[in-house]
């Protein structure tokens, strides 16, 4: 014969597991809607890429417009701005890893070409206006 608190004990356990189930699926859920949300679209609007050669900026582009662009570096490279990203498309170095290293959409990530001393960089607009920022978090006397 079970006993009343055996049957509890059964129910409390299966509550339990299906507690667990619906919190992992919630945590699954999330994950994959965090990992496959596209961000670039939201936040391009306040981002500008800098060309910077020979450790020089020489030009500046806002990646937050509608239209796309191709730029044509003298160095050879050929740059696409699509959709809030950017990305090598063309390369005449011989190892061609600016190419393999994708696209870019965020501030802070880069594209570098180290046979034309190329670097590619998003920055916020706010950064790339002012020159008197040395990147020190201390003031000046």
């Amino acid at each position: 014969m079970k006993t009343v608190t055996g049957v509890l004990d059964k129910r409390k356990y299966r509550n339990d597991i299906i507690l667990i189930a619906v919190m992992c699926i919630i945590a699954l859920l999330s994950g994959v809607y965090l990992y496959f949300k596209d961000y670039s679209a939201d936040d391009a609007s306040g981002l500008k890429l800098e060309i910077v050669v020979d450790g020089e900026v020489t030009e500046n582009y806002d990646i937050g417009s509608k239209e796309d662009f191709i730029i044509r570096l003298d160095t050879g490279n050929k740059v696409v701005i699509s959709d809030g990203q950017v990305y090598m498309k063309d390369a005449d170095c011989p190892d061609g890893l600016c190419i393999k290293q994708g696209s870019i959409s965020k501030a802070g990530e880069s594209i570098i070409c180290l046979p034309h001393k190329l670097v590619l960089r998003i920055v916020e607009s706010s950064d790339s206006d002012s020159n008197s920022d040395d990147g020190l978090d201390v003031m000046p006397r």
